[in-house]
């Protein structure tokens, strides 16, 4: 049973810092979830996308970029993985 998805957007941030960011994150669900002891499990996923190179200072978005703007699809993603949790939980 999946029992919490969370995202957290850190625009320009470089790699070191998401990593930081997201170690917090996990060490706060693993707390959070401490009753559960060794059966909890957490899926963690990072996404970078290189703010050295595409960004304010970087080369310019190509338009088979598609997302210019930093708000992307992030809400539509969200909504989707959150639909698809819903319809697990209630499968298993």
């Amino acid at each position: 049973m999946i029992l919490e998805i969370g995202h957290d957007m850190l625009w320009g941030k470089d790699l070191q810092q998401l990593c930081k960011a997201n170690i917090a994150m996990t060490k706060d669900l693993m707390s959070k979830f401490s009753t559960h002891r060794s059966a909890i499990r957490i899926i963690s996923v990072t996404f970078w996308s290189g703010n050295e190179v595409c960004g304010e200072y970087g080369v310019e978005p190509l338009p088979i970029w598609g997302q210019r703007e930093p708000q992307g699809d992030w809400k539509a993603i969200m909504n989707r993985v959150q639909g698809n949790i819903v319809w697990w939980n209630n499968v298993n």
